[in-house]
């Protein structure tokens, strides 16, 4: 009988070994679907090079007002909306957030939101960590101040972060919206 002893080098094997199989097997594991339907159409970043498909019954818009939304997305019958903003960190910020940048990014944009809430805050729901393409997403739901289900995700692409946050109205079907958010996610190029 062959004896396995379990010492730093077999440890550090098995973590290559497990951290390659699940980057190779570009896993989408998450609470919502990446089936939603999407176009062959595509919507461009406003700044950067961000691409996606755009879901079937949806429509890009701009944002005229403010131009902050890299990319704006409304459903048809106008009951949710997916929109991506860039997020900007500064050198001393993101060399404080080196050891977990997409941790830190994820806590900070929590506590703006709590604040940003106030009294009308009641917590974040379905907090979960995914992946597609060799892109890790961090989302978390809540309720914004009129009690709509909101859900927003975090993720990097090409040296940047974004925030994606998926608004549905009461009367949507919040799984759905999120359904499409996933599937818009999945499709980044």
């Amino acid at each position: 009988m062959r004896k396995f002893y379990i010492n730093s080098k077999n440890i550090f094997l098995a973590i290559i070994l497990i951290s390659t199989f699940y980057a190779c097997s570009g896993s989408l594991s998450s609470i919502y679907d990446f089936d939603y339907p999407l176009t062959t159409k595509t919507a461009k970043s406003n700044f950067t090079r961000l691409q996606i498909q755009i879901p079937q019954g949806w429509f890009v818009a701009e944002d005229n007002e403010f131009k902050t939304t890299d990319i704006w997305l409304v459903k048809e019958d106008y009951s949710a909306t997916i929109k991506f903003v860039a997020i900007s960190l500064d050198d001393e910020t993101t060399e404080n957030f080196a050891s977990d940048e997409l941790g830190k990014v994820v806590e900070l944009n929590k506590i703006l939101l709590k604040a940003k809430l106030g009294k009308n805050f009641t917590g974040f729901t379905n907090e979960e960590i995914f992946s597609s393409n060799y892109s890790v997403f961090n989302a978390y739901q809540y309720l914004n101040e009129k009690d709509e289900p909101v859900r927003t995700v975090i993720f990097k692409n090409d040296s940047k972060y974004y925030e994606v946050t998926a608004f549905a109205l009461k009367s949507a079907n919040p799984a759905e919206i999120f359904k499409a958010q996933n599937s818009v996610l999945a499709s980044l190029k």
